[in-house]
């Protein structure tokens, strides 16, 4: 019997690793795009560092990493925190428009069969006549319940061409729905596992089942965003500012996406933002790779966890190294690492945490002191007794993050095998490389998996074409209808990122770029 449900999320187990730089000179010809804008890093700068840590803007001339040399890739990495108060986030869209198994909500006497009436919370914060209102606007994010968006096949790819990426990259699949739940085998540790079920191994990475006790199709919601990044060059130099100087604009209206221009912008009073460096490290694959998965503790940048207890311990600050900017605020841990839908849970008696203790009596305490939505009830339920389970808990969900990273382009690192960048995560995924959108994964969903081929890119003149952002920008000097991309020429990749719902925090990259520039927030 499936089940559709989110789970728990344990710790953020650091990195940390130094990453070896190496002089070189861009093209002088166009505005370059420096990872900072004009004023770039120190050229002797030589760390890399973890999600948990940063580093400090310098003003020298920017360095290039030979990542097989340094053993990974820096992105850099700003994270903005937001408030549980906010209305786009914790909104539990799938389990709303989930009828549950037997009609479950109807049998509760919901006459909706949507759950609306079964609501513990309503009236409290953010379940109010505002929150049901919008209940058509809740079901457009893709997922099994609502049979809107798309799904993603076996092998990585959508069931049906997404018409928003461009024409080169509108793939298909024929292949089943790929699944996702939990696994009916253990870690050796003893700890529950979640993976992906029915999936074809060499084309989807992560953690997988080789049994499952329950799992659901993958689904997203496509078409939440615009296709271009927009970007503010210096009105002196021309130079962009890859951080600073480029916007990420919504399209549609879409999973509960109402303030999206709030969730990458300084610009709002709910917003608390974090300079930082994410190193994704070598691997044994001739890659580097990072996975963090409800298995082994889970992606939290904004806390510091206890990797072998799974325990809540700190929040990320300047003096512990979480940030080394003086850009580091956040709101804190107001979540628990448990799901919890404001309403009569129609799974939450038998539900386990990662650590197979029960946590039925946990949420109950969570929502007798006001839910998801309210900032004191996750502290206030962690500590009640008789559930007092300390801190053991309590996790910052609900923060978006904008990473980035600027490549050279070189034709002799596509053979044997093309460069690659893979992306799986939940929630919001988006990818953009030179400004145009090449993975589109919106939408509150299980993780799930996109990735890019660097040689499709470049031979299709991606982001080169009229009209497109960057395409009088110096990634395009040299691009010709017949070969695209020029050889040696630098490119920018961003990814937007944003965790907006309460259960599981997965994320996972891979990538075997060559050669990258330095990071401007690595220490």
């Amino acid at each position: 019997m499936n089940k559709t449900r989110n789970f728990v999320l344990s710790a953020l187990v650091p990195l940390a690793m130094s990453a070896l730089l190496v002089s070189c000179n861009d093209n002088p010809q166009r505005p370059h795009g420096n990872y900072g804008g004009p004023n770039g890093p120190d050229e002797n700068e030589n760390h890399g560092s973890n999600p948990q840590n940063g580093g400090t803007p310098s003003s020298s001339s920017e360095t290039v990493v030979n990542t097989a040399e340094a053993g990974g890739i820096t992105f850099d990495l700003v994270i903005r925190d937001f408030p549980v108060t906010h209305p786009d986030f914790e909104n539990f869209s799938s389990e709303y428009a989930s009828r549950g198994d037997y009609n479950y909500c109807e049998l509760k006497g919901a006459t909706s069969g949507l759950c609306g009436e079964l609501i513990l919370n309503a009236g409290l914060p953010g379940y109010d006549a505002s929150w049901f209102a919008l209940e058509a606007y809740h079901m457009t994010c893709g997922n099994v319940n609502s049979k809107t968006g798309a799904w993603i096949g076996q092998d990585g790819l959508p069931n049906v061409p997404n018409v928003f990426l461009p024409a080169y990259l509108q793939r298909a699949t024929a292949a089943s729905a790929l699944e996702y739940g939990e696994c009916a085998d253990k870690e050796e540790s003893g700890r529950t596992r979640h993976g992906y079920a029915k999936v074809t191994d060499a084309a989807v990475r992560g953690s997988k089942c080789t049994d499952v006790m329950w799992s659901n199709p993958v689904y997203y919601t496509p078409g939440m965003v615009q296709t271009h990044l927009v970007f503010t060059p210096d009105p002196k130099t021309g130079e962009i500012d890859m951080l600073d100087g480029v916007k990420i604009l919504k399209a549609g209206e879409l999973c509960d996406n109402q303030f999206f221009d709030q969730w990458y912008s300084d610009d709002n009073s709910f917003a608390k933002r974090t300079n930082t460096a994410l190193v994704i490290p070598a691997d044994a694959s001739n890659a580097y790779s990072i996975d963090y998965n409800y298995s082994n503790g889970g992606y939290f940048p904004l806390d510091v966890v206890d990797p072998v207890s799974l325990s809540f311990k700190s929040v990320a600050t300047k003096e512990n190294g979480g940030c080394t900017t003086d850009q580091c605020e956040q709101w804190g841990p107001q979540s628990l690492s448990i799901t919890c839908p404001p309403y009569d849970y129609q799974y939450a008696p038998d539900q386990k945490d990662a650590m197979n203790a029960s946590t039925d009596q946990l949420c109950a305490a969570w929502l007798l002191n006001g839910g998801p939505r309210s900032p004191d009830a996750a502290m206030a339920a962690a500590g009640a007794a008789p559930y007092n389970v300390g801190l053991h808990h309590l996790r910052n969900f609900g923060f978006t993050e904008m990473g980035y990273v600027k490549f050279k382009y070189r034709l002799a690192n596509q053979v044997p095998s093309p460069e690659v960048f893979e992306i799986a995560g939940d929630d919001d995924i988006w990818v953009f490389v030179d400004g145009v959108l090449a993975i589109d994964l919106g939408g509150t969903h299980s993780p799930t998996p996109g990735n890019i081929d660097m040689f499709v890119l470049a031979r299709n003149g991606h982001g080169c074409h009229a009209g497109e952002p960057l395409a009088d920008y110096s990634n395009c000097d040299g691009v010709t209808d017949a070969t695209g991309w020029a050889d040696d020429t630098w490119h920018h990749l961003h990814f937007f990122h944003a965790k907006r719902q309460t259960g599981e925090s997965n994320f996972l990259i891979r990538t075997n770029l060559g050669e990258v520039a330095s990071s401007r927030y690595a220490p």
